[in-house]
């Protein structure tokens, strides 16, 4: 692979996230062959193809995601059940994806020979392939969504001469998505623990944690909800001492207060979705396409938490395959891909360790229909050069940044640029944080943060949603960049 081939592309940033060479090979397939073969006939895609840059920065080329996002549009706007089509089918993959890691749960595979452990892991990598399509075509599904939803209700504003200023009001309500998903019903849980054990005591915290009800809790907590650590395979599971580090940090906040708060804030989320429906109980077209959004909404934000449940749930298969290829820590693994677990597995001499050491230092994977690259050392570094050098025209003077309100409100503090989880530790109670976009790593800084604002985005991005659900100030979609912010 030339470096040539790459950088003379135009590429969209699609998302940074936190992923390993395994999940980005597994991603791959399954995203560029259902691009290549569900889309090709009417965008005439010639070779669909995802980069990812130092497992974090994920790209697709610009000219294809022109093409798969106008033939969605397309879709959605001919025949909407073709987006309750789309979120069934996601359903029902999911629903087979948890069967057999279920089934792949209860199996002693320390009992098996090496041939019948391929076989259990090919057949966990094609179930868990079959979802990663959706994982992205959820995300081009979010930029249609927000297009049908807002056109729509630009036409019913025009019919009924609604004050323009309610627009983004409106919008943010029918855009709303009314059901919890584990991200926030695990804090909430949490949170009620943390009242029981004030209750028992508000200034001793150790004390309170000694009760063997708290005990219990807490253990039965971390069975739960261990696996939100597990993010594209990397991470291990929470422990209860992770748990119980985080009331210790909040000991001083009313747990109380706070569950108070979040229900008032549901309370407000269902009053103001009953009074929206109210407003447009005339226009069904406008309503069921908001309905079928927060069904999107719910359902996007499920598939990626139940692809991260599903590899804790097979966590006994990966420990067994690393103790046969000579890894203790099963984390090993997910550095390599699918063909050199299969090949040590079956024998082939390989020098593993080396493999997995030099992309811990940094590596690139192209991938397509054709091929799945990854690229380490010098290539790579050229690679991750181009794309710093597209992120140099940086303005070092702004004072001023302005995008779409996600939800609106006043907020006052001081700026906290977070671009990754590590940031989180500079992150005090009301500070405003400003990132590139969030994620499910960032909530724990979204929970303590008075607003925040994102360079990316639109109106059904992760900052949007939690803002609406949090009832917090959000301003998404600047376009900016904030080098000059005080760290």
């Amino acid at each position: 692979m030339e470096t040539k081939t790459i950088t003379s592309q135009k590429w969209h940033l699609e998302g940074k996230w936190r992923i390993c060479p395994l999940f980005i090979s597994w991603q791959n397939e399954g995203v560029c062959k259902h691009l290549f073969d569900t889309f090709n006939a009417s965008t005439n895609l010639k070779n669909p193809t995802i980069l990812t840059v130092n497992g974090r920065d994920s790209y697709i080329e610009e000219k294809e995601r022109k093409q798969i996002i106008a033939f969605l549009q397309k879709e959605t706007s001919r025949n909407l059940s073709f987006l309750k089509s789309h979120i069934d089918l996601c359903t029902n993959v999911v629903s087979k994806l948890l069967e057999q890691s279920n089934q792949i749960k209860k199996t002693n595979v320390a009992n098996i020979t090496n041939q019948e452990l391929i076989k259990i892991f090919t057949f966990f990598s094609d179930k868990f392939i079959e979802l990663m399509p959706y994982l992205m075509t959820f995300d081009y599904l979010g930029d249609v969504l927000e297009t049908l939803v807002s056109d729509e209700l630009k036409k019913v504003f025009t019919k009924y001469n609604f004050p323009k200023e309610n627009f983004d009001k409106h919008l943010a309500v029918l855009t709303r998505c009314l059901d919890e998903t584990n991200l926030t019903k695990g804090p909430k849980e949490l949170y009620k623990i943390g009242e029981k054990m004030q209750k028992i005591s508000r200034k001793n915290f150790q004390k309170a944690l000694n009760n063997t009800e708290i005990a219990k809790l807490l253990e039965n907590h971390t069975q739960k909800y261990a696996w939100m650590k597990v993010y594209s395979f990397l991470g291990t599971p929470f422990l209860k001492s992770d748990y119980i580090n985080r009331l210790r940090e909040m000991y001083e906040d009313n747990f109380a207060d706070i569950l108070k708060q979040k229900n008032k804030n549901a309370h407000i989320n269902n009053h103001e979705w009953q009074t929206i429906q109210k407003i447009y109980e005339k226009e069904p077209t406008l309503l069921r396409k908001a309905k079928i959004t927060q069904d999107f909404i719910f359902m996007r934000a499920h598939c990626f938490e139940m692809m991260n449940f599903a590899y804790y749930l097979v966590h006994n298969l990966f420990q067994e395959v690393a103790n046969r290829v000579g890894f203790s820590d099963y984390t090993d693994i997910v550095w390599l891909l699918s063909n050199e677990i299969i090949g040590a597995l079956q024998g082939h001499e390989q020098d593993l360790s080396h493999v997995i050491e030099e992309r811990k230092k940094g590596f690139t994977n192209f991938g397509s229909p054709k091929e799945n690259l990854i690229l380490t050392g010098s290539l790579h570094e050229e690679i991750k050069q181009f794309f710093a050098k597209k992120d140099d025209g940086l303005d070092q003077h702004i004072k001023k940044v302005a995008g779409q309100t996600a939800f609106g409100g006043r907020a006052t503090g001081t700026v906290k640029i977070v671009l990754t989880a590590n940031d989180l530790k500079k992150m005090n109670k009301g500070d405003i944080l400003v990132a590139k976009m969030t994620n499910a790593d960032l909530v724990a800084g979204l929970e303590k943060a008075g607003a925040f604002v994102t360079e990316e985005g639109g109106i059904l991005c992760h900052a949007a949603i939690v803002s609406r659900e949090m009832q917090k100030p959000c301003v998404i979609g600047t376009k900016k960049r904030y080098k000059n912010f005080s760290r």
